[in-house]
C-alpha cells in the first residue's frame, strides 16, 4: 500500500472518528431520528454539489456502465446496508459509550476481509490475518472491559 493510500486512509478514520463525537453530542439534546434526517440533508446538499463537479462522468456511466445487477447492487450497499446501519448505529449511540460503540462499529474489517477474500476472490495474507484478528481481538477485549466496569 502506498504512502498516500495510508495517509487518506488514516484522515478517512480522523473524519469518522470526529463525526461520532459530534454525532454523540448531539444525541444528548435531539432524537436519534432528528439526527438522521438533519444529517441527511446537510448530506444531500453536499451531494448535489458533487453530481454537478462529476456530472460528465456520472452521465457517461449511467449511460454505458450500469447494469441491474450493478444498480442491485448499489440498492443494496445504499438502503439495505448503509440506511439500516445508520439507524441502528444512532440508536446504539444515543444510549452507549461512543467509544465503544465505534469501535465496535469500526471492526468492519473483519468483515470486508473475509467477504473480499470469498466473493471478490482478494488475496488474504497471513500478515493481513494476523492484523485483523489483533483488531477484532482489541474491540472485544475493550468492549468486555468497558461493560464490565459499568455494572460494577
Amino acid at each position: 500500500m502506498q504512502i498516500e493510500a495510508i495517509c487518506i486512509s488514516l484522515l478517512v478514520a480522523v473524519l469518522w472518528g470526529t463525526s461520532t463525537a459530534l454525532h454523540k453530542y448531539v444525541l444528548g439534546t435531539l432524537s436519534s431520528s432528528t439526527v438522521i434526517v438533519v444529517s441527511g440533508f446537510f448530506y444531500t446538499i453536499c451531494l448535489l454539489g458533487f453530481c454537478y463537479y462529476h456530472r460528465f462522468v456520472i452521465i457517461e456511466d449511467l449511460h454505458n456502465r450500469m447494469s441491474s445487477y450493478t444498480l442491485m447492487c448499489l440498492f443494496t450497499s445504499s438502503i439495505v446496508c448503509g440506511f439500516l446501519a445508520n439507524i441502528l448505529y444512532f440508536y446504539v449511540l444515543r444510549h452507549n459509550p461512543s467509544s465503544i460503540v465505534s469501535a465496535l462499529s469500526f471492526s468492519a474489517p473483519l468483515f470486508v476481509a473475509v467477504l473480499g477474500y470469498v466473493f471478490l476472490k482478494e488475496r488474504l495474507p497471513l500478515t493481513s490475518i494476523i492484523g485483523i484478528v489483533m483488531i477484532v481481538g482489541g474491540i472485544m477485549f475493550l468492549s468486555i472491559r468497558t461493560t464490565s466496569r459499568s455494572h460494577l
